[in-house]
């Protein structure tokens, strides 16, 4: 790894394994990985609908694994569409109360 010192717009590079100067930003020790949120069900099913289209034209080599993803994506399709049924119905439920 070869560490950069900046200068005014110009970058110098130092050779691999010579210590330079090194610049701290305040509460940064080292760079934290973004927490990504787990995907949604309607997502998950859009990514395995497309990944079984993709093993389906070549089903000579996958035959068990798109038939065993066929099931897994009709599965979390009717997830999916639970979930969405819900959280349409809370927020009917909220517009009925907003207009009360």
């Amino acid at each position: 790894m070869r560490s950069c010192i900046w200068m005014g717009s110009e970058e110098k590079r130092m050779a691999p394994g010579q210590s330079g100067p090194k610049i701290r930003l305040a509460g940064f020790t080292k760079f934290e990985k973004k927490k990504s949120k787990p995907y949604s069900y309607s997502r998950t099913a859009k990514l395995l609908e497309r990944f079984k289209n993709r093993m389906s034209e070549r089903k000579d080599a996958f035959g068990p694994q798109v038939e065993r993803l066929t099931v897994l994506h009709a599965t979390v399709k009717k997830i999916a569409d639970v979930e969405r049924a819900k959280k349409h119905a809370v927020e009917q439920t909220e517009e009925v109360e907003l207009v009360e």
